[in-house]
């Protein structure tokens, strides 16, 4: 670290705690899903999926997509967190942490290539199939190109709440809720293609960009020792990052279909303006900082489903994905000074995550022409190693369990309900002080002037953390 004057000494102290409670969320994909139907099947959707949603799950699926089609959907995010700790000083203020946010989301899917359906005269692919609006059979063209196997798909989704809440007041040990509660105000929006190679293969390609505010952060961390606080109010600042995705769809027979997804790491950089007030036993001051870390991960993942159509009645899929947890670096960050002129690296614990492996299933009952209910479960394991230094990252194990229910309203219009609910296995920690950073030859903020080490010294805390989070949303589904 370079060295740097003495009022900044305690205040780089204070936003290196600051910045070890920063965590770092998935997309929301990676923990919900998308779309109304694989969002009520427990998430899954590798092989089973059409339409837009195939730009998550599999681009591939977008081939399944007979004629032009598309979805708005409306969904919400929201928990209920509890921290709890044999400390009588501890701050239980992480209990409010999570908030809730709320997104809409619009999408498109069509084969580039359309013929008209004799009877209802809707627009269909040229390919052999039925035709999902009216269940005509419809031979295939007579003639065709290259681009008559060619699909395409697009989503945007975006705010319609000031996001999910990112308040941090209190001190660097209270425990942050990571993926689940770290999800701030964001817009993404994805666009892919799909190929139809043969009757029983094809490919898909989709790209995703984020643009991801986090919004207004206080906290009140410890300085150096117990007694010594440190205010800092941080007007955090945007991201941009995207994702890329690769996918396969084989039809193993008419009931059964495989698929395979690569999907890309997503990590990306914010600019912060950050505008702090540093109160403690050696100076009382407001310095304002720019501030930039990282705010947004998602690992390398590799997704493997299959969907089997068991009869008229009853569709069942099954999902796994691995997923590269152990490339990630953990929060990190680098201020520069306002007027100042160099960067000043600021240390960081490694996160040593491990890679996981995510299972889910969903089944699906077709009660009649009108009406389907869903239902599926999944599991999360916690990639998060035991959190006995400064970093109180509460990321345990999850259970998913999902419901759904379809609703068509006629041949073109059908409304899709789902609720999610993720159940977090109860985290415990106890921290260990031999693991708290020490700050090395850093001016002495007291005369005379010498090069010292300021360690970081609060008080030793355990505590424990259950959680239950939901997601519940509607998807207006029509077909064109």
């Amino acid at each position: 670290m370079k060295q740097t004057d003495p009022v900044c000494v305690p205040l780089l102290a204070s936003l290196f705690l600051l910045f070890l409670s920063s965590t770092l969320p998935a997309q929301e994909s990676d923990l919900y899903g998308a779309g109304g139907r694989e969002r009520g099947m427990g998430a899954t959707g590798v092989a089973g999926v059409k339409g837009h949603s195939s730009l998550y799950y599999n681009p591939a699926g977008l081939t399944r997509t007979y004629t032009l089609n598309g979805r708005l959907d409306i969904s919400g995010l929201f928990g209920s967190p509890s921290v709890s700790s044999t400390n009588a000083d501890f701050n239980a203020d992480a209990e409010g942490e999570v908030g809730s946010s709320g997104f809409l989301g619009i999408g498109l899917a069509s084969p580039v290539s359309m013929d008209e359906c004799p009877t209802c005269q809707k627009d269909n692919a040229m390919i052999a199939h039925d035709c999902p609006v009216c269940g005509t059979t419809l031979p295939a063209a007579q003639e065709s190109v290259w681009y008559d196997a060619l699909y395409w798909g697009f989503w945007v989704e975006f705010p319609v709440t000031s996001g999910t809440g990112v308040k941090i007041t209190s001190d660097q040990q209270n425990p942050e809720w990571a993926q689940y509660g770290r999800a701030s105000s964001r817009l993404a929006a994805s666009v892919g293609m799909g190929y139809k190679i043969n009757d029983w293969v094809s490919a898909g390609l989709s790209m995703t960009l984020f643009y991801i505010s986090n919004g207004v952060i206080n906290n009140e961390i410890s300085a150096f020792n117990p007694g010594e606080f440190s205010n800092i109010t941080v007007d955090q600042g945007v991201d941009f990052a995207g994702s890329l995705n690769l996918g396969l769809l084989f039809a193993v027979t008419e009931e059964i279909d495989l698929g395979f997804c690569f999907r890309s790491e997503r990590a990306g950089q914010t600019n912060s303006d950050s505008s702090t007030k540093l109160e403690t036993v050696f100076i009382a001051t407001t310095t304002e900082f720019l501030i930039r870390s990282t705010t947004g991960f998602s690992p390398v993942q590799v997704a493997l489903g299959i969907h089997w159509e068991i009869n008229d009645d009853w569709n069942v899929a099954f999902d796994l994905t691995w997923m590269n947890w152990s490339e990630y670096e953990g929060p990190y960050s680098f201020l520069t000074t306002a007027g100042g002129t160099g960067a000043t690296a600021m240390p960081h614990t490694p996160a040593d995550y491990s890679d996981i492996i995510v299972p889910r299933i969903g089944v699906e009952y077709i009660i009649n022409e009108t009406w389907k209910v869903r239902g599926g479960y999944g599991f999360r394991p916690n990639p998060a190693p035991d959190q006995d230094g400064l970093m109180n990252i509460i990321d345990s194990s999850s259970h998913m369990v999902t419901f759904g229910v379809e609703y068509k309203i006629n041949q073109t219009l059908y409304l899709d309900g789902f609720l999610q609910v993720h159940i977090f296995n109860e985290q415990s920690t106890t921290e260990d002080p031999s693991r708290f950073p020490v700050f090395e030859n850093q001016p002495n903020p007291n005369p005379p002037p010498a090069l010292i080490d300021i360690p970081v010294d609060p008080v030793v805390d355990t505590w424990s953390a259950t959680g239950t989070f939901f997601m519940l949303g509607f998807s207006f589904n029509f077909v064109l």
